[in-house]
């Protein structure tokens, strides 16, 4: 019986598979409430809302008293594309809490209530309008609260309850609601919090500008009569002048720069917000800030003045020569007192008083403000602190006496840096940023100005004595100057002066004419990303 029963059993089974159909899957449900979670502490010119973000918590309540005592009545989480789903809602009024980690999108106290908002600020314009009301230290990427009680003023006045903000789900449909997550301040949460914190900043910031300042170096030299394009082929548009303002060399350093006015704005707002006496570390900060626009301002002319760590589409607009000079010079000023007369110990590239001493002569130079000229490099040469040495030690050793201020030199920049920085067959060791031959030559040119010819040959034969060469004897001021121009050549040969030397002493159509320069070349193109990028910025004339 058992042997006639399991040949049919197994026939019956087989039967059923094989009869079988596959059975359709259920319907997806249809969520009746999608909530896009957006993080706004990501906000930037092209993300008016910052970027969705995933794994954030929504909750819905339907009344206040479910909220205060924690008890949601749905609860989801956003996915990978910040989209938070809701199904088998009952109808009804809800408001929505969303939260990641410490981010929200409303901020109740103790009654639960809360400011609200629904939009972020998108420029310092927006902010300063005087249509809208005063929300005081807003910054771009901060939320806009809204000013409930029409007083034009935001404070702690400005609360609804949680429950006016509610959103009715429908029977029928899908609602959809984008929700942006975030802090009271973003601007402020987004800050370093540590003074240990802004040191590293800091320093890594050190690092990067040794790159930066070394191919705006080379960039001058390739420019000039210093250099050409065969060790750097790539810009080989700014030896033949055939550059334009979407050309990549001058575009990068412009853009880097910018990021990293930007960068140190962050770390002085940082300290702002932090206990304690940083005035040596601001110092630092702003002596770096002063430098950046003095270089920037030397090769592309009028700059706008940045304060905040994040800027708006309307901006960024140039201000007068005035303005940025004045920015620069209030900068120095200000860091002057702080700034130590030697670099601390076991620190690479931090600015010292002397340092701040020579970039105030440089800009003086630029405006051809004598006084200031003399008394800049006189703080340094009274000092006693440096001395011109041997030729050939100079570029081998960075602490020999007569460096100023030098910046340490990433790996990054190394290849090019060693082709290019090479004096009398002997590549430099390092980069100088600033040192002493340049303090008399800038005295050399304060006294040719005011037309002191004893004080003119005395700094000329000072810098001659050190590479051992015959006293000159000038007999007038144009042979004097003559002789200056021959040495500042010279002496700081691929140093990232000459381009700029010869735009300022009206020099550089006589001496570059024969690789195209014109009279627009005295300044570089601002770069067309930022020009299309910021509506108020102007470009500098023929480009």
């Amino acid at each position: 019986m058992k042997k006639i029963l399991i040949p049919v059993l197994l026939c019956s089974l087989w039967a059923c598979k094989k009869d079988e159909k596959p059975q359709p899957e259920p319907p997806a449900e249809i969520p009746d409430l999608i909530v896009t979670v957006w993080d706004a502490t990501r906000w930037d010119l092209f993300h008016t809302k910052g970027l969705p973000t995933a794994d954030a918590k929504v909750q819905l309540f339907t009344s206040k008293k479910d909220f205060l005592d924690g008890r949601p009545t749905y609860t989801a989480t956003a996915d990978q594309s910040g989209k938070a789903l809701f199904e088998n809602v009952t109808p009804g009024k809800y408001f929505i809490l969303a939260f990641k980690q410490d981010m929200l999108n409303i901020w109740t106290d103790a009654n639960g209530n809360t400011m609200v908002s629904d939009t972020l600020f998108q420029s310092e314009t927006e902010i300063k309008n005087p249509q809208t009301p005063l929300q005081s230290e807003a910054m771009p990427g901060d939320f806009r609260f809204k000013d409930l009680n029409g007083d034009m003023i935001i404070n702690a006045s400005d609360v609804a309850e949680v429950t006016s903000l509610s959103y009715d789900i429908k029977k029928d449909g899908i609602t959809t609601v984008d929700v942006m997550i975030g802090y009271k301040s973003n601007s402020k949460a987004d800050l370093f919090k540590t003074t240990d914190e802004v040191e590293t900043q800091l320093n890594t910031f050190i690092s990067n500008l040794g790159v930066g300042h070394n191919r705006l170096a080379i960039l001058d030299g390739v420019l000039s009569d210093d250099a050409d394009c065969s060790i750097i082929t790539y810009w080989c548009d700014y030896d033949k002048f055939t550059f334009n303002a979407s050309t990549e060399g001058a575009t990068n350093i412009f853009n880097s720069y910018l990021g990293s006015i930007l960068w140190l704005n962050k770390m002085l707002l940082s300290l702002q917000q932090i206990n304690g006496d940083h005035s040596v570390l601001t110092a630092q900060i702003r002596a770096y800030r002063a430098f950046i626009y003095l270089e920037l301002q030397t090769y592309f002319g009028q700059l706008p003045i940045i304060k905040n760590e994040k800027i708006g589409f309307v901006d960024l607009k140039r201000a007068s020569w005035e303005e940025t000079r004045s920015f620069i010079k209030t900068e120095l000023k200000a860091a002057l007192p702080a700034l130590p007369a030697i670099p601390p110990a076991n620190t690479t590239g931090r600015v010292t008083s002397y340092a701040a001493h020579m970039l105030l002569a440089r800009l003086a130079f630029q405006e051809s403000d004598v006084e200031t000229l003399i008394a800049e490099t006189d703080a340094v040469i009274d000092s006693k602190a440096y001395e011109l040495v041997d030729y050939s030690t100079v570029f081998t050793n960075p602490s020999n006496h007569e460096i100023i201020w030098t910046l340490p030199l990433s790996s990054a920049g190394e290849s090019t840096f060693t082709s290019y920085f090479v004096r009398n067959n002997i590549p430099f060791k390092f980069f100088p940023v600033i040192r002493y031959t340049e303090t008399w030559l800038l005295r050399a040119y304060g006294k040719a100005m005011s037309n002191d010819l004893s004080g003119t040959k005395d700094a000329i034969n000072t810098i001659r004595a050190r590479s051992n060469k015959p006293v000159a004897n000038p007999k007038n001021m144009d042979e004097a100057i003559a002789e200056l121009g021959s040495l500042y050549k010279d002496e700081l040969y691929r140093e990232g002066f000459r381009y700029a030397f010869l735009v300022l002493t009206n020099q550089a159509k006589q001496v570059l004419a024969d690789k195209g320069y014109k009279d627009h070349h005295m300044y570089l193109p601002i770069p067309s990303t930022a020009i299309s990028m910021y509506p108020n910025m102007t470009q500098n004339a023929g480009y």
